[in-house]
């Protein structure tokens, strides 16, 4: 029982929703506890006086004490009644076996001892329940032969309400306070909670320095498997293949707070809900686990990595959710000197199995920081994975990770992102970074662990105001009287493994008043080991593959005519002078350089075509047996590299 009131802030951490339903399973399995022993257990229970009142069919005991081993029981005053009782001489006789949902109790400031921890229960009512006397405390007795899974299916009540439960825990940093003001259960049938709701809960002296604490408001819960939750909270995976089971069906939670005031954080959220929640132990020994970290140098940090991996990928694999949200969340670092404070909207996924969502959505994210303010109006993913982190694939180490091991989408759209970066320099100066991207999107046809074999990014409306400084392109930007760019772009590949070519179908960059340039490429020898993580594995895959084929389109709308007029400023002469110079160089001076190559002729004089009338150029260029990072040494020879080209341009097309 202690495990599971200091486990809240464990299983909060991992999925929330399982603190709550942690402690309100806590609560019923105290109560049966209480009244189960104390009517059952005859040979280990004493009182100090009896109230009966046999017109009304009640009977109180006063100062009632059990012990049962290391499970030792106080309750100050002890109420019975039934509507099957049979008043015998006007005493009351409790029946072994009342009638169906007529059976009713009453304990009050009981106080439950075990080896680990003690409870403080300052009322527990039970009624409507259809088990005898006999029947409960053979289910709850720890000597019994059957599990306590199994005991729990067949616990029956029609209402149990626990107020005032407190517990105490010393730890190395101080002691975790833990309550419940009530918990309210309903039709608790072979051990599944109809419906529950608890307020008033609360923890605190939570991590170092005993600095944390956790506050949330009325819980409601629907569908509760109590024996479940007592395998999961309780319990070690061994089997690897043990499979999810049904755990809760609904569960809301209000009014979460978070707080730290070692580190001065706080955070709050106004609601978390869950539906169609399954789970299964975890199989990590943590206790095993804390030895390690203990004995760990202070600069393990690949063995706490591997080991933190371990546990996500456990977490991960050991829960499913039909849905889950988390709203009107709120942050904030009070940290005078580097205060930080933040909100998210909403968070919400559905469909979660197997480290992968249907649906994972964040909304209106905002971070506000000295240095840094950011936004994000809305993230939307499709068919979301998160790939095993805990085992390379093909033998591989940490180090030669590739792409097969990173999150994937089939579907990605980001709106409305805004970032805004002060960043001061050596000499005291402070240089400011601000743009805002509409959006930025990509598809992907990767089924889950698998290489990417096809899709799109697209990025709309890249707006930014030039910086200024020293930067050369920003620098000539503005001289050409641009001060805010305005850029879209967008890629299309496929990547054929089996092949080993990768083929940039489009690469589309434009600009609002620059104009815009198209690239297609096919590349060859191109295998996954340029993905790969480790640079000598990255550049040795790199160095194979060969070019094949480009396809470029230049469409210009208003750049090449500021650039030109800027160069001809710079150069001294007329635009119309500067316009015939470049056409000259290109039609007959880089062609006769190059002995005259046909094919460098038909590219100068579509370029020249391009600069007398700026529209749209296009040049097209394919190398039948490939070239690649070792022909570099061929650029010195222009005859011999045109040899192996088959080069087409035309311009104003």
């Amino acid at each position: 029982m202690a495990r599971k009131t200091l486990g809240i802030a464990a299983a909060l951490g991992l999925v929330l929703a399982g603190g709550v339903t942690l402690n309100q399973g806590i609560a019923a399995l105290t109560g049966q506890i209480v009244v189960a022993r104390l009517l059952g257990a005859p040979g280990a229970l004493t009182f100090g006086t009896a109230d009966i009142d046999a017109a009304h069919g009640l009977v109180t005991f006063h100062d009632v004490r059990l012990t049962d081993g290391s499970l030792h029981v106080y309750a100050r005053r002890l109420t019975l009644c039934s509507d099957a009782q049979a008043r015998q001489g006007g005493l009351l006789k409790v029946a072994d076996q009342p009638q169906s949902g007529a059976g009713s109790a009453t304990a009050s400031d009981v106080t439950i001892t075990t080896e680990a921890n003690t409870y403080l229960v300052k009322k527990i009512d039970l009624t409507g329940t259809s088990l005898g006397n006999g029947d409960l405390t053979a289910l709850l007795d720890p000597k019994s032969p059957e599990t306590l899974e199994t005991r729990l299916k067949k616990i029956n009540a029609a209402s149990v309400v626990v107020s005032g439960i407190t517990s105490d825990k010393t730890t190395a940093d101080g002691t975790v306070h833990a309550e419940i003001a009530q918990l309210q259960l309903a039709d608790v049938a072979n051990g599944r909670i109809g419906t529950a709701k608890a307020t008033g809960f609360s923890l605190s002296g939570l991590g170092v320095k005993a600095a944390g604490a956790v506050k949330m408001g009325p819980i409601e819960a629907s569908g509760l498997d109590l024996a479940l939750l007592n395998h999961v909270l309780d319990s070690r995976r061994l089997d690897e293949a043990e499979p999810l089971k049904p755990l809760a069906e609904t569960l809301t939670i209000h009014d979460v707070s978070l707080t730290n005031s070692a580190n001065h954080n706080v955070a709050t959220i106004a609601t978390i809900t869950e539906k169609g929640l399954k789970a299964r132990p975890l199989k990590t020994d943590f206790k095993a686990l804390q030895a390690a970290e203990k004995s760990d140098a202070a600069d393990d940090d690949e063995a706490k990595a591997a080991r933190s991996k371990a546990v996500a990928e456990d977490v991960l694999s050991s829960f499913e959710a039909s849905s889950f949200a988390i709203e009107k969340v709120a942050f904030a670092t009070t940290d005078e000197n580097s205060p930080v404070k933040g909100r998210i909207g909403a968070i919400a996924f559905d469909g979660y199995k197997n480290r992968k969502f249907g649906n994972l959505a964040v909304h209106d994210v905002v971070l506000d920081a000295p240095r840094v303010k950011a936004s994000v109006a809305a993230l939307d993913l499709v068919g979301f994975y998160i790939p095993a982190l805990d085992k390379p694939a093909n033998g591989e180490s940490t180090n030669d990770l590739t792409t097969d091991h990173l999150p994937s989408a089939a579907k990605a759209d980001l709106n409305g992102l805004v970032v805004d970066i002060d960043t001061p320099g050596d000499d005291g100066t402070v240089s400011e970074l601000k743009f805002n991207i509409a959006h930025i999107g990509s598809t992907s046809d990767s089924l889950p662990g698998q290489q990417p074999v096809q899709g799109t990014v697209t990025v709309d409306q890249l707006t930014f105001d030039l910086p200024g400084g020293d930067r050369a392109a920003a620098k000539e930007l503005l001289a050409m009287g641009y001060k805010k760019l305005n850029i879209s772009a967008a890629i299309a590949s496929k990547f054929d493994q089996g092949d080993e070519t990768l083929t940039i179908k489009r690469f589309n960059v434009n600009g609002i008043g620059l104009g815009s340039l198209t690239l297609a490429i096919d590349l060859v020898n191109v295998n996954r080991g340029i993905f790969s993580s480790n640079p000598s594995i990255a550049k040795a895959s790199a160095l194979a593959v060969l070019l094949k084929h480009v396809d470029l389109t230049v469409e210009n709308t208003g750049l090449f005519d500021k650039s030109l007029a800027l160069k001809a400023n710079q150069n001294g002469k007329s635009v119309a002078e500067e316009r015939r110079a470049e056409e000259d160089f290109f039609a007959v001076e880089l062609p006769e350089a190059a002995g005259n190559d046909p094919a460098l002729k038909s590219v100068g004089a579509a370029v020249a075509k391009f600069i007398a009338a700026p529209k749209n150029l296009h040049i097209s260029v394919t190398a039948k047996d490939g070239l690649g990072v070792t022909d570099i040494s061929l650029l010195g020879n222009p005859a011999a590299i045109l040899s192996r080209l088959e080069i087409h341009a035309e311009a104003n097309q």
